[in-house]
């Protein structure tokens, strides 16, 4: 029998070598805080979070939640409310518990609050701090709030006034998105 081919010499580590060593530790997400002259950005926990595929009007309704999906650059408010990802996507956040899975009512239903880390950013500065890293401006509007954020997939729509927005980005994505906040701001 033919010996398998060998494309280059493998990496082989010395016993007792951490790999980790060469990857910044996690950041402690409940702490993290960032101040600039004219933005402010912290992590925060917004609740419990679903998302929820079909028929949405069913599915906001069975989660209590009072108003159409937000898209941007609507803004979101208060403890319960939905986010539109696509025609028949959304992101509910608080509301009435929803169970994992396929609902009668014609909708299914994934847990997410593992799923992201959460950046709530606020400031005079907040409009161009996005628009170093992204397109979106605050008079044209999208029914969906999926963005690019410095080249990662991120949920990002307005919460609270007019000046503070919300990014949601996936977890194993967070320590980059940091990383550019960190240097952007």
């Amino acid at each position: 029998m033919p010996e398998p081919r060998r494309h280059g010499a493998a990496a082989v580590a010395s016993p007792g070598y951490d790999f980790a060593s060469n990857w910044s530790p996690l950041p402690d997400w409940d702490s993290v805080r960032i101040e600039g002259s004219d933005v402010a950005i912290a992590t925060c926990r917004p609740g419990a979070m679903v998302v929820v595929n079909g028929d949405l009007k069913a599915a906001l309704e069975l989660a209590g939640v009072e108003s159409a999906p937000v898209g941007w650059p609507e803004v979101a408010r208060g403890d319960c409310y939905a986010v539109r990802l696509a025609r028949d996507r959304a992101l509910i956040v608080g509301g009435a518990a929803l169970p994992a899975g396929w609902h009668e009512k014609g909708f299914a239903v994934s847990r997410s609050e593992d799923a992201t880390i959460v950046f709530a950013i606020s400031g005079q500065g907040t409009g161009d701090l996005l628009s170093f890293g992204a397109e979106v401006f605050f008079d044209q509007a999208s029914a969906s709030a999926v963005r690019l954020l410095a080249g990662l997939a991120v949920i990002l729509y307005r919460y609270g006034d007019e000046q503070g927005v919300r990014v949601h980005v996936a977890r194993p994505r967070a320590a980059a998105l940091l990383e550019w906040l960190q240097i952007a701001r």
